[in-house]
């Protein structure tokens, strides 16, 4: 799949049984900009999820970013998979209490809709963090 978002990571959610995919739009940097993203649960049960998008030069304080734009998000810097364990299970908590038990549009199936970062790499390949909390 090519990137609608090229340089950045791609915030969709996945139903992991029939392979339904909504793409909510870019979270990370390019180099340049930084695109923030806030992400709630949709009016509309057929898109499971809701985003909205803030782009900001890339080089701007993230201490100002933060007052600024509270309820956006670098997902792909907050979901680093570098991150110490408990860290990076706390930061995906949130996104995953909107997904925990929404029914797929497609096959209806429960608790197997997530959220998940793809960025695809310059060598053609690509990585996927999935935001999935083992009870």
């Amino acid at each position: 799949m090519r990137s609608r978002f090229p340089g950045f990571a791609t915030v969709r959610a996945v139903c992991y049984h029939c392979g339904w995919y909504r793409i909510l739009g870019p979270t990370g940097t390019n180099g340049v900009t930084r695109a923030l993203i806030r992400v709630e649960r949709a009016r509309d049960a057929c898109n499971v999820l809701w985003a909205k998008i803030v782009t900001v030069p890339a080089d701007q304080d993230s201490s100002d970013l933060e007052a600024r734009y509270s309820n956006y998000r670098d997902l792909e810097h907050e979901w680093d998979f570098r991150r110490p364990g408990r860290a990076f299970i706390e930061a995906k908590r949130p996104y995953w209490e909107l997904v925990k038990d929404q029914p797929c549009p497609r096959c209806k199936g429960r608790g197997a809709v997530y959220l998940e970062i793809y960025r695809e790499q310059p060598h053609g390949g690509s990585w996927h963090v999935p935001c999935w909390i083992p009870d």
